[in-house]
């Protein structure tokens, strides 16, 4: 299933079914990443909020203050399906009351499910009785030909009228209120879709066919994580452990194993307390060997290397766990996964390669102080190795 097309399937414009995606798989958007036009795709600060309140209002997305940020979230999974399912009755009651209406009494109570003003149902049931004509409508309602188009256009963004604009002056814009018959076999489409974006739902970020446990006697145990749910699942276990959590960065990684898209987290591991040893990889020859601590989060310890010794996956070690971290691309959209495994001598191998390395750090910290120029990366490790 495509999460977009099924998106656009129950009414969303392409753009604002783009950006929720973006939200799913994302976890948030902050609204100075709104201020760069090509964020996601290019367009305005205005009309990218626009879509987003639109989102809000049905349900799909909340917001928060962050150091006097707005933050734009997805909704929680178990209340989205919630509203989902709400919307799925409304949509039932509609159906059935469309289908059996004997009265215009009948039919304008099954077009409130659009959250139509009364105007605007008054306008739809006397453009359906009198074959499209708005000088009829006009005439009948006692208003003026721009009110009925204004509520023509409310019609239309939600579904119950087509409009064909004419090619030139000399051919007039045509409208096509559609019938009971055609929003049943509409609103039958919607509930189609929003069937699949539950299942969806359920399925990636509650408790997920994506976060898999594989299970054998003697064999180590793996688990898998998709999506930013189920890596705030695996942040949750990390807090739960008392020891030491050690991470590489390699010098393309994804980003520290706590994303800077999650900054939920960092608060909680420095209120957790417990040191985080981290060795980061680099391109400059004099910042190899120098310690970092991050103001923000100073249970954070790391050191650098030279980007010659970085790996190519990014990893954290703890509790006897490795755990690795990238982005896969799904339905389009790069998602951030997790695979963690107890494999006991993967683990004994990676945390010894990584005390060596930490220490290697420090040891190459003194000829860098004292050599940003340009000794050869080769002849500081030669001096290097005679020292071990």
């Amino acid at each position: 299933m495509l999460l977009l097309d099924k998106l656009q399937q129950i009414g969303f414009p392409r753009k604002t079914a783009i950006i929720y995606g973006y939200l799913v798989y994302n976890g948030e958007i902050k609204e100075s990443d709104l201020r760069n036009t090509s964020f996601i795709f290019k367009e305005s600060l205005k009309e990218k909020k626009k879509r987003l309140k639109e989102l809000e209002k049905r349900g799909y997305t909340r917001f928060i203050k962050r150091d006097e940020e707005t933050i734009y979230l997805p909704m929680d999974s178990q209340e989205l399906v919630n509203n989902l399912e709400k919307d799925i009755k409304k949509i039932d009651k509609a159906i059935i009351r469309l289908d059996q209406y004997q009265s215009e009494d009948n039919l304008a109570k099954a077009l409130r499910y659009y959250q139509l003003t009364e105007k605007a149902i008054q306008t739809y049931l006397e453009l359906l009785k009198n074959n499209n004509s708005i000088s009829k409508a006009v005439r009948k309602l006692k208003t003026k030909e721009s009110s009925i188009y204004y509520q023509i256009k409310q019609l239309q963004e939600r579904g119950l009228v087509i409009i064909r604009k004419g090619a030139n002056k000399a051919y007039k814009t045509k409208i096509k209120i559609l019938s009971p018959a055609e929003l049943i076999k509409n609103l039958q489409s919607k509930k189609a879709g929003l069937l699949d974006i539950k299942k969806f739902l359920i399925d990636k970020f509650n408790d997920g066919q994506e976060a898999k446990e594989i299970y054998g006697e003697g064999v180590p145990q793996i688990k898998t994580y998709v999506g930013v749910e189920q890596i705030k699942k695996l942040f949750d276990e990390m807090l739960a452990w008392d020891g030491e959590i050690l991470s590489i960065d390699p010098k393309e990684g994804t980003q520290k194993f706590i994303p800077r898209w999650n900054g939920e987290f960092i608060p909680k591991f420095n209120k957790r307390g417990k040191e985080i040893r981290y060795i980061e990889y680099c391109d400059k020859l004099y910042e190899a060997g120098e310690e970092l601590v991050l103001d923000f989060c100073p249970v954070f310890k790391g050191r650098f290397l030279p980007e010659k010794f970085s790996p190519q996956q990014e990893t954290a070690l703890y509790n006897g766990n490795v755990v690795y971290l990238s982005f896969a691309v799904i339905n389009g959209y790069k998602v951030p996964c997790a695979t963690k495994t107890n494999h006991r001598s993967l683990y004994n191998t990676l945390r010894a390669d990584f005390e060596f390395k930490w220490d290697l750090a420090l040891t190459l910290k003194t000829s860098t102080r004292t050599r940003h120029d340009h000794c050869s990366l080769d002849k500081r490790l030669i001096s290097t190795s005679k020292q071990f």
